[in-house]
């Protein structure tokens, strides 16, 4: 699931502009094969907001002029 591997997304995300534009691919067959794709898009879309609102609070925590992007 997005944000929840072994690579520390979230200082990946936080060290980039804010403007900028990010894409996402989540290989995941088994569990993609379980869900529907409402499902599917849901979790996702959880998983994503979660792993960009630690991003943010990460970025704030080192610039406090920092503005939070994540729309909810």
């Amino acid at each position: 699931m997005i944000g929840q591997g072994d690579f520390p997304l979230d200082r990946l995300i936080a060290a980039l502009p804010a403007h900028i534009p990010l894409s996402v691919e989540v290989p995941d067959a088994a569990l993609q094969a379980q869900l529907t794709p409402r499902e599917w898009a849901v979790l996702n879309a959880r998983a994503l907001r979660e792993l960009l609102a630690r991003a943010d609070a990460r970025a704030a925590a080192s610039d406090p002029r920092h503005e939070s992007e994540i729309t909810r």
